[in-house]
Parts: structure tokens; C-alpha cells; sequence
């Protein structure tokens, strides 16, 4: 059992995965088709600190947030996307999975370093 304290609001939230596929279009141009919901996550969001933050921005990958999971039966992948619609707002959070990361290897917890994204067009015809 996992015991924290936590304020209202703070406590695990389920998290759509959506995944979109490599694809071609007419004229043989790469593409991404529109995110399809492969799965659902339950976890905990964390701020990430500004070491994490600046390490990330280094390789390229602005992170500002990570999501943790406990117990994983479904996991998300890098490029993934993870949303969750909070009570009280009208439109969904999406948010794109940067890195995972396994500690321990053991698999009894991971963690998704991402990224906050409001201009996502996939997320929100997904969502539709």
C-alpha cells in the first residue's frame, strides 16, 4: 500500500496514453497520424527540479514535470502522450513523454519525465 500525505487535488489521477503511428501520405512525405488511446496509466505528478530540468534541456528535451507510476501494468513509451482531465477545467492536460525511466529495474515504479504541451492539435482532436 502506498501511504503519503497528500492535500485534495494531489492524489493519483488516471492518465489516458495516446499513441500515434508513423505513416506516409500521398505524395510519400513522413507523417503522424492522429494519437489513438492505447491504454490508461494511474499516477502522481511531481515537479521536476531544476537540476532534472537543465540536465533534459541540455540533450535537447525540455522537461517540466514528471509523472510517477506505481505498479506499472500498462506502460507509455517515449513520444507518447499522457492526458488527464482535472476536475473543474473544461479542456483536458496533455502532456508529451519525454523519457522513462525504470529506477531500480525492478518495475515496481516508473517514472515519465514530460513536458506540458498546450499546442498540441493531435491531443485535442483526440480528445474529440
Amino acid at each position: 500500500m502506498f501511504r503519503a500525505m497528500l492535500r485534495p487535488g494531489q492524489g493519483f489521477r488516471t492518465y489516458k496514453i495516446l499513441r500515434s503511428k508513423p505513416g506516409e501520405t500521398a505524395s510519400g512525405r513522413p507523417c503522424k497520424s492522429t494519437p489513438k488511446e492505447v491504454g490508461a496509466l494511474l499516477g502522481f505528478m511531481v515537479a521536476a527540479d531544476p537540476k532534472e530540468m537543465t540536465a533534459w534541456r541540455q540533450r535537447g528535451t525540455p522537461v517540466s514535470c514528471k509523472i510517477v507510476q506505481d505498479r506499472p501494468d500498462v506502460l507509455a513509451q517515449e513520444s507518447d502522450f499522457l492526458q488527464v482531465q482535472l476536475t473543474g477545467e473544461k479542456k483536458a492536460r496533455c502532456y508529451r513523454v519525454q523519457g522513462v525511466e525504470n529506477p531500480g529495474l525492478l518495475g515496481h515504479a516508473v517514472i515519465y519525465y514530460c513536458d506540458e504541451r498546450e499546442d498540441l492539435n493531435q491531443c485535442k482532436a483526440a480528445s474529440q
